[in-house]
């Protein structure tokens, strides 16, 4: 397993990978890590610190709730997806939610321990605040997947911003996730799935959709590959976690919340 700053490289977000070794270094010693089985809630919504967690494996849910209705599914992340809140970053509660997909490996840091590295080196608070802003960004680009008309590009673009054009890369979603994140009929992304098979895009299993050809989806989304590749965001895979189902030990005991 190669390793970059103490974390594996398959959890190696373009965030985590900006900031300066000493801060890798540090986080490195100061998560927990922790075994979390399915449907167990990560970031709770409406909460204002909940610390940083980061996903060594497995996937992640992000749901919308709002009063009354029930929570929307927004998004699904992998391995190198870091989130979290933390009252010295961002004092404000929000409606966006995070839970495990499937059973997961998990570091997390607390809040206390977010503003415990920010009173030592105030450069702490850009690394964090840095978090934030990418996560700003992606809101920004599901909005902008919702207001894609074409349904066949609509979904290849919300497939690319779950796994990135990586060719064998692999979405856990059923055609009723899909449906629900692109804003779709389940006869619409079924319609979907089945045109963009039949050029070459994609393969679609029970539960689960495989990336055939990156560059090809990349070209269904309206977007060219490599530019997709340059602005990679968390929780996008690299190649080599995209095409196997890599086992990640982390350096030490793993605490299991969930049996």
């Amino acid at each position: 397993m190669n390793e970059f700053g103490g974390f594996p490289t398959t959890a190696m977000p373009l965030w985590l990978a900006r900031q300066p070794d000493y801060i890798r270094d540090e986080l490195q010693v100061s998560v927990s890590w922790h075994d979390v089985g399915p449907g167990r809630p990560v970031v709770p919504p409406f909460t204002a610190d909940t610390g940083l967690v980061g996903v060594i494996d497995g996937v992640v849910a992000l749901r919308l709730h709002r009063a009354g209705v029930e929570p929307r599914l927004v998004d699904l992340r992998s391995r190198g997806y870091w989130c979290g809140r933390s009252g010295a970053v961002r004092a404000t509660p929000d409606a966006m939610g995070v839970t495990t997909q499937r059973r997961s490996t998990l570091v997390t840091l607390s809040g206390a321990s977010v503003r415990e590295f920010i009173a030592r080196d105030p450069a702490f608070l850009l690394c964090f605040a840095d978090l934030v802003s990418a996560h700003a960004q992606v809101l920004t680009e599901q909005l902008d997947i919702a207001s894609t008309r074409d349904s066949d590009a609509r979904l290849a673009r919300k497939i690319l911003s779950c796994v990135g054009p990586i060719t064998g890369a692999r979405l856990p979603a059923t055609q009723w996730e899909l449906a629900e994140m692109t804003h779709s009929s389940r006869n619409t992304v079924n319609r979907s799935l089945a045109a963009l098979e039949k050029r070459g895009a994609l393969r679609s299993g029970y539960g689960h959709i495989v990336v055939a050809d990156g560059a090809r989806l990349a070209k269904e989304a309206g977007q060219a590959a490599p530019e997709l590749a340059d602005r990679r965001r968390e929780g996008h895979p690299t190649a080599a976690a995209a095409r196997t189902d890599l086992q990640l030990p982390p350096p030490g005991p793993t605490a299991r919340l969930v049996g």
